[in-house]
């Protein structure tokens, strides 16, 4: 699962560099630390509770449900990122 989160995380700035937005990236990234701060805490404990053996099995529901929350939460801010970076004209 990391390493599918890494190489989205990378196609984004990819996206990011080819359009020229790197200065525009940067800001928003620090107009959103203070909203994504608590996202990336739990994220955090999540993936600490997953390194136990034993509570793995009741830790994956929690991480799916931690990425639906995201992304249905963040759904109508990602898709107007995606057209704007890549200049496509997805539904929201």
């Amino acid at each position: 699962m990391s390493y599918a989160l890494v190489g989205l995380y990378g196609l984004y700035l990819i996206f990011v560099g080819v359009k020229g937005n790197s200065s525009a990236l940067f800001s928003e990234i620090s107009k959103d630390a203070k909203g994504f701060s608590a996202w990336l805490i739990a994220i955090l404990v999540l993936r600490a509770l997953y390194s136990v053996d034993t509570l793995r099995p009741v830790v994956k529901p929690f991480i799916g449900l931690a990425l639906l929350t995201f992304t249905l939460k963040n759904y109508k801010s990602i898709v107007d990122q995606v057209n704007t970076i890549t200049g496509l004209k997805l539904p929201d």
